[in-house]
């Protein structure tokens, strides 16, 4: 299930998976302009689920940064609401000053999967994508 959430999405960093280019982050801020909320998939999962994906997660970004200083890429934890009496989780970092562009190959991953999940067009979720990529 996919909801909106009033979080603005960005891009940042610098993944040596998709061409030393930014992936994608969730603002920790609340958005209030509904046009820049962004769109999540929900999966229901335990709490120790939970922490156990974000672990390894850093273990396999702190493997790949081979001898550069170690960052938690993923510090922040944020409620995001409520469904069906269970808390809405997601895991994010702070990096929106260094926002960086993501590799067409990274934006296609996303773009299949709303059109997958979603019944969106390419065309659509492009123009979702679009707003919030960086200038």
């Amino acid at each position: 299930m996919d909801i909106y959430i009033p979080h603005r999405l960005y891009f940042a960093k610098e993944s040596s998976t998709w061409n030393n280019t930014g992936v994608a982050f969730l603002s920790p801020d609340q958005e209030s302009d509904p046009q820049y909320h962004a769109i999540v998939h929900l999966w229901q999962i335990t709490e120790e689920q939970f922490n156990d994906v974000k672990d390894r997660k850093m273990v396999m970004i702190l493997k790949k940064q081979d001898g550069k200083k170690r960052e938690d890429w993923y510090s922040l934890t944020l409620k995001l609401g409520e469904r069906d009496g269970l808390p809405i989780l997601t895991f994010t970092g702070n990096h929106e000053k260094n926002q960086n562009a993501p590799d067409e190959s990274y934006l296609k991953v996303i773009i299949d999967g709303l059109c997958e999940q979603d019944g969106w067009t390419e065309e659509m979720a492009r123009d979702y994508l679009s707003k919030f990529l960086p200038h």
